[in-house]
């Protein structure tokens, strides 16, 4: 049956990089969990390249029993690379532990502090009392 399909080329580009984003969602979760999938296709893209190209696939079969397998790991290995750089983004956004909102200053990392450490005085409201 595998000598019947060495004689079909690997498929389109398209599918290759179809089939192996939803092989590496099922079976690398941890790794692609963060990774969006037009990042994730541009990464097994540019590792297909690296390989030398859709024509270094061969044949179907050829594709099935070492290409597919070969490409997954060189993506890997370009998410866990490039997933070690942080974004400029994720940096932005990370939480200053150094800032007046820690909870060694009063705080818990979210929330300004309460009583005495805090920055602003509370605002009082002027609420008519109730009358019995």
């Amino acid at each position: 049956m595998m000598d019947y399909y060495s004689e079909f080329p690997a498929p389109p580009n398209y599918k290759v990089i179809h089939e192996v984003s939803l092989e590496l969602y099922k079976k690398y979760p941890q790794d692609t969990l963060n990774v969006e999938m037009l990042k994730l296709q541009k990464y097994i893209k540019q590792s297909l390249e690296d390989m030398g190209g859709h024509s270094r696939l061969g044949s179907y079969t050829g594709y099935i029993v070492f290409g597919k397998h070969d490409l997954i790991q060189r993506t890997l290995a370009k998410i866990r690379t490039c997933s070690k750089e942080q974004s400029p983004l994720e940096e932005y956004l990370k939480v200053d532990t150094d800032s007046n909102m820690s909870a060694s200053n009063g705080g818990n990392g979210f929330l300004p502090p309460i009583g005495s450490k805090r920055l602003d005085p509370p605002i009082k409201h002027n609420l008519p009392s109730e009358k019995s």
